[in-house]
């Protein structure tokens, strides 16, 4: 049997990935790393609220986001200045995965066939539900929760059935309470709360 010095063993390892597979050139690759994926809304609120202290509006969407906050400002900016007049909407545009002219076409569908849903252009333009489907998670809603009133544009384009999406409500308004500008958006989202 033949020994193997430390020099000999060391070149072996290093000579292999650890992570090779069967064609692979051997190069290591690092992955990047989405920071929004492990970030909790109160983290990101504050994030943004620390950073853009006078844009309010922005701070609860910007949080139940998926976005990274330069590619949050930057559509929020880009939509600005082509819709002005939508500044209601601005926020839910830069929260979206939309570009521009999707969701324009989508908030002008709702605004067109349902004028009475005015306060949830936004919801259903940056939400992934066809407008069928938004209205019917709208109703179903209207219909069985009387008490999330305020929120039933938030529930209509969430992936969040209506369980989830009540509880995620009222965990945050029993744990946040003062951030009442945030209920309808963490319970939206599926971001985890706080660490």
């Amino acid at each position: 049997m033949k020994t193997l010095s430390l020099l000999s063993i060391l070149f072996l390892f290093t000579a292999i990935p650890l992570n090779a597979q069967p064609g692979s050139t051997g190069k290591i690759q690092k992955k990047k790393i989405d920071s929004t994926n492990t970030e909790t809304f109160i983290t990101r609120y504050y994030q943004i609220r620390d950073s853009y202290p006078a844009l309010t509006m922005l701070h609860a969407l910007y949080a139940a986001s998926n976005q990274p906050i330069n590619k949050f400002m930057e559509k929020y900016y880009q939509i600005k200045a082509a819709y002005p007049a939508l500044s209601a909407v601005h926020g839910y545009y830069a929260a979206s995965d939309y570009p521009l002219e999707t969701f324009s076409k989508r908030y002008y569908e709702l605004k067109t066939l349902y004028p009475q849903l005015a306060k949830h252009y936004g919801n259903y333009a940056a939400s992934k539900h066809a407008l069928n489907e938004f209205v019917e998670r709208y109703n179903a809603i209207k219909a069985s929760a009387k008490d999330l009133l305020e929120y039933y544009g938030h529930f209509a384009s969430s992936e969040n059935t209506l369980a989830d999406f009540s509880d995620r409500y009222y965990a945050i308004k029993t744990s946040y309470g003062d951030l009442k500008n945030c209920f309808g958006e963490y319970a939206m989202s599926t971001a985890k709360l706080a660490d």
